[in-house]
């Protein structure tokens, strides 16, 4: 019963890996589990094929969202930059 979802990557909070995936959410998990944790405290949970995927998998993933929110965070500064500026220029 697999569904295609578009997963936002700055509203990932946290990436488990194995077990304490179930601990902290109620989700199943299991040893090859990599859990995401959202910010609204939603889960989801992606069973790979054996610790080293899912290690390997958990690492880029963790990148990319790191990067994500970076980018997310400058264009957020850079906005409120520009209205700032906005405002002042009206002055």
């Amino acid at each position: 019963d697999a569904k295609g979802r578009s997963i936002p990557l700055e509203q990932v909070a946290e990436v488990v890996v194995g077990q304490e995936g179930c601990r902290q959410t109620e989700v199943h998990a299991d040893e090859f589990c990599v859990t995401f944790v959202f910010d609204d405290g939603s889960a989801l949970a992606i069973r790979l094929g054996d610790v080293e995927e899912r290690d390997t998998f958990a690492l880029c993933l963790s990148m990319f969202i790191d990067g994500r929110k970076g980018e997310v965070g400058r264009r957020r500064k850079n906005d409120e930059g520009s209205m700032a500026s906005a405002r002042l220029n009206r002055v």
